[in-house]
């Protein structure tokens, strides 16, 4: 009725068995980091992603506290500084809020239409008490050589991240 298995095909001998997951170590040491680098931990993704954040967030706050603030991004040392302008009556300072950017990413430059390119320096972008801005795209780079960019609408409030250098005559 039932029928005998031989010896010959019972299964896996220990050095297959070895020998294979071996193998599944090897590729595991390999892809795994490069994997976990490139899509959970995206340092440019992420650094995006605040950033459209902040300036998002920056907007909002224009509107509701009926002040203008303005955002600064310092090239130099890679990091942004968010300020509000305090009503001059009040004899208070003005309030700043700094952020850093990741190791790894920088800030390659910064367009703002009407206005120019700039690579160096500060360069400050500035909202109104309705929450309206220059229209500006702020190009990333990172270690790797990936870069996006942010694009900035002005009355839209909205702000829309390309994977790629992109300027106003390439779109």
């Amino acid at each position: 009725m039932f029928n005998k298995i031989s010896e010959d095909t019972a299964g896996f001998t220990l050095l297959e068995m070895l020998i294979v997951i071996t193998l599944i170590g090897i590729v595991s040491t390999l892809a795994i980091p490069r994997l976990s680098s490139s899509i959970l931990f995206d340092s440019l993704d992420s650094t995006a992603r605040i950033l459209t954040g902040v300036i998002a967030e920056t907007k909002q706050q224009a509107v509701r506290n009926r002040s203008e603030y303005t955002i600064v991004f310092d090239l130099e040392h890679d990091n942004i500084r968010r300020e509000r302008e305090e009503d001059p009556e009040s004899n208070s300072p003005v309030r700043k809020e700094e952020i850093s950017l990741p190791s790894g990413v920088t800030i390659r430059d910064i367009l703002l239409v009407p206005g120019g390119k700039e690579s160096l320096g500060g360069i400050s972008l500035h909202f109104s008490t309705k929450g309206y801005s220059e229209k500006a795209y702020i190009h990333l780079d990172d270690e790797d050589g990936d870069q996006m960019t942010i694009v900035i609408s002005p009355f839209l409030g909205v702000s829309e991240i390309m994977n790629s250098y992109v300027e106003p005559s390439t779109l």
